[in-house]
C-alpha cells in the first residue's frame, strides 16, 4: 500500500472554535510544561483550542485561583507534562485537583472527536504508571491469564480492550501464527509507511499546525497534523510483543523497549494474508478512533457516586449534617457525591464555608481545607465515608468503638496523594476474605487500590504479597509450595497500623500523640525458594489455568505490606 496522499477523502472534522470569547471565559485552562518544545508543543496548543480550552504560563490559573492573590474560580485546570517531570507538579495535586497528563491525552481526544475532553486515569503522566495510553489486545491468551494482564494493565495507567482493533497501541500475542496475529503484522506494516512520512516531513506539520492556528482553529485539521498525532498516539505501526513485555516491565518499574520482545517476522506477512487484506487509509483510522468506545466517558468507578435523587425516594437520614468537600477532590466525583448526598437531606457547601461543616470531606491528609478542619476540630472524612453512608441511607460511625481498625483506617483520608511510597511495586493476592468475613473482602480490595498496589483476584507468578485471613485455603497451600515469602495474616498487621496513621483516624483528629514504629513482623510462612522457571514455562503459563511459582520481586518486603492499612 502507497502512502496517503495529501487530499483524503475525508480529513478529521472538527468543530468550529471562537477564539476571543475563550481567553476571557475558557471552559478550561492548560499549562503545558516547557521542556514540551518544537512541534510536539505546537500541536499541543493547536488540539488545546480545538477542545475549547485556553494556555497559561500560570500555575496558579491551573489551581483555580483565578491568577489574582485571594481570588478562586471553578474553572478546571490541567498540566501536560512528561512524565520526567512529573515530580515537579505534583505538590499542586496537594491543595487542588489538578490533573497531570502526557500530551497523548489531548491528542487521543482530538482524535476522539466527541469534544469532550477524554478521562485523565489513563494518560498519567506519573513514571510509576508504566502502561500510561498503552490501549491492548491479546491474541492466544485464555480466560485466567487474561484477568492478571488486565488487572496489571489497568494498575500501570493502561487499557486492556477486549477485540482486535487498529485504534490499539499494542497487541500481545503468544505465537508467531494464526490468523488474528497476521491481522495485526498487516495492520502494522500498513501504517509504518504512514509513520515513516511523519519523520521526513515535520516541517509540513509544523506548516500546517501555523496554517491552522492562523486560521482561528477552525474547519479541519490538515492531514499532515493528523497523521503526526496518531504517531504520537502509537496508532501508527502498532506494537506486537510477547507476553514478556509486560513481565518485564512489572518487575522493573518502567517501559522497557518493546523492540526486545517482538517476533523475529513482524514485518514479513505471507504475500497471501496481505492480498485478503484490504489496504488502510488514514481515514479508517480516524473513524476507529471516533466510533470504538476505546476510552469511555466516565470511569466505571463512578457508578459508586449514582445520583440518588433519580433512582431513590428523598430521604431524612442525613437531616441537619453540612458536608464540605476539599477541592483536591476531583469536581466530577464532588457532583455525584453532592447529588446523592442532598437526596439523603445532607447540606453540600463551598470549601468556603468550611466552619459551618460538620464533616470535611478529604481525598488525602493535604490541602487548605484539611489544614482548616484539623484547626476547627472538624471531623475529616474520607470519599468512602461517603460511599457507605449512601448504601446506608444513614451516617455511618467513625468513632473507635463503633467501627473495626479496618474501616476506621478505610473511613479516613489517605495520608498521601497517590498512596503509599513504594507500594506500586507490590502486587497483592487476598485468601480467605469473602463478603460475610470481618473485615470483608471489598474491604480490603478496597484498602489494597487506596494504598497504591495492585489487586490481584488470582494467585499468578506476578503476586508478590499473599493477604490471608487466615493460614488455610488453596491460594495459601500453592504459596507455601512456591516459596512465596511474603505471606502475611492481616492481623499481624493491623494493630500497628492504626496506630502508625498520621494526624486522622477515622475523622478524630489526634492530638499530641505519637504513633509507635512499625515493627517488622515474621511472614505467617516461609517456603523453600524453588529455582527459575525457564523461558518455555513461562511462555505456557501465559495460556494455562495453572500460574507457575513467583519470581523474585523489587521492593517486596513484609514491612511494606506492614504500612498497607496506614
Amino acid at each position: 500500500m502507497g502512502r496517503p496522499t495529501k487530499s483524503t477523502k475525508k480529513a478529521l472534522p472538527v468543530a468550529e472554535v471562537a477564539q476571543a470569547p475563550i481567553e476571557e471565559h475558557p471552559a478550561w485552562w492548560v499549562y503545558i510544561c516547557p521542556s514540551i518544545t518544537g512541534v510536539q508543543r505546537q500541536c499541543v496548543q493547536v488540539c488545546v483550542r480545538v477542545m475549547g480550552g485556553a494556555m497559561t504560563e500560570s500555575l496558579d490559573v491551573v489551581q483555580g485561583k483565578g491568577g489574582r492573590p485571594g481570588t478562586t474560580t471553578d474553572v478546571q485546570g490541567y498540566v501536560i507534562c512528561p512524565p520526567s517531570h512529573y515530580d515537579s507538579y505534583l505538590t499542586l495535586r496537594e491543595d487542588s485537583y489538578v490533573p497531570l497528563v502526557t500530551p497523548t491525552w489531548i491528542f487521543r481526544s482530538v482524535l476522539q472527536n466527541s469534544q469532550v475532553l477524554l478521562p485523565t486515569d489513563r494518560f498519567s503522566a506519573n513514571p510509576t504508571k508504566v502502561f500510561s495510553s498503552v490501549v491492548m489486545y491479546c491474541v492466544q491468551v485464555d480466560v485466567d491469564p487474561r484477568k492478571v494482564i488486565a488487572a496489571l494493565m489497568v494498575n500501570g495507567g493502561g487499557q486492556l480492550v477486549s477485540l482486535p482493533t487498529n485504534a490499539a497501541t499494542h497487541v500481545l500475542c503468544l505465537r508467531n501464527s494464526g490468523s488474528d496475529y497476521t491481522q495485526a503484522v498487516e495492520w502494522q506494516r500498513q501504517t509504518k509507511s504512514m509513520l515513516d512520512d511523519v519523520a521526513t516531513n515535520v516541517a509540513l506539520v509544523r506548516d500546517g499546525c501555523d496554517r491552522f492556528a492562523a486560521g482561528g482553529c477552525k474547519g479541519s485539521l490538515p492531514d499532515m497534523v493528523v497523521q503526526y498525532l496518531l504517531g504520537q498516539c502509537g496508532l501508527l505501526s502498532p506494537q506486537i510483543v510477547s507476553y514478556d513485555w509486560v513481565q518485564e516491565c512489572v518487575r522493573q518499574g518502567r517501559r522497557v523497549p518493546e523492540t526486545d520482545f517482538s517476533f523475529p517476522d513482524n514485518a514479513t506477512p505471507s504475500p497471501s494474508s496481505s492480498a485478503n487484506e484490504p489496504p488502510l487509509t488514514l481515514q479508517d483510522l480516524i473513524d476507529t478512533c471516533q466510533k470504538q468506545t476505546i476510552y469511555p466517558p466516565a470511569p466505571a468507578s463512578d457508578d459508586l457516586w449514582k445520583d440518588l435523587s433519580q433512582h431513590a425516594p428523598r430521604s431524612e437520614a442525613m437531616v441537619g449534617e453540612v458536608i464540605v468537600f476539599a477541592r483536591h477532590i476531583p469536581s466530577s466525583l464532588q457532583v455525584r457525591m453532592r447529588h446523592a448526598l442532598e437526596a439523603l437531606g445532607a447540606a453540600v457547601l463551598p470549601s468556603h464555608d468550611i466552619v459551618k461543616a460538620t464533616y470535611v470531606v478529604c481525598g488525602y491528609q493535604s490541602g487548605a481545607e484539611y489544614s482548616a478542619a484539623l484547626t476547627l476540630h472538624k471531623p475529616v472524612v474520607s470519599m468512602q465515608w461517603v460511599a457507605a453512608c449512601i448504601a446506608a441511607k444513614a451516617i455511618v460511625a467513625t468513632s473507635p468503638l463503633a467501627t473495626s481498625l479496618v474501616r476506621q483506617t478505610l473511613y479516613a483520608p489517605s495520608r498521601h496523594h497517590g498512596g503509599i511510597p513504594g507500594m506500586d511495586a507490590c502486587v497483592i493476592t487476598l485468601s480467605g476474605f469473602s463478603a460475610r468475613s470481618s473485615p470483608t473482602r471489598d474491604d480490603i480490595q478496597a484498602l489494597v487500590r487506596l494504598s497504591g498496589a495492585c489487586y490481584l483476584s488470582v494467585l499468578s507468578s506476578h503476586t508478590t504479597h499473599l493477604l490471608c485471613l487466615e493460614p488455610t485455603g488453596e491460594k495459601f497451600k500453592r504459596s507455601i509450595a512456591w516459596g512465596l515469602t511474603n505471606v502475611v495474616k492481616l492481623e499481624a498487621i493491623a494493630t500497628n497500623s492504626i496506630e502508625n496513621n498520621e494526624e486522622v483516624v477515622a475523622g478524630v483528629p489526634k492530638k499530641g500523640r505519637v504513633a509507635p514504629a512499625v515493627q517488622k513482623k515474621q511472614p505467617l510462612a516461609k517456603g523453600i525458594k524453588r529455582p527459575s522457571p525457564t523461558t518455555n514455562d513461562e511462555a505456557k503459563v501465559a495460556h494455562d489455568d495453572t500460574p507457575p511459582p513467583p519470581k523474585a520481586r523489587r521492593r517486596t518486603t513484609t514491612t511494606k505490606v506492614a504500612t498497607l492499612l496506614c
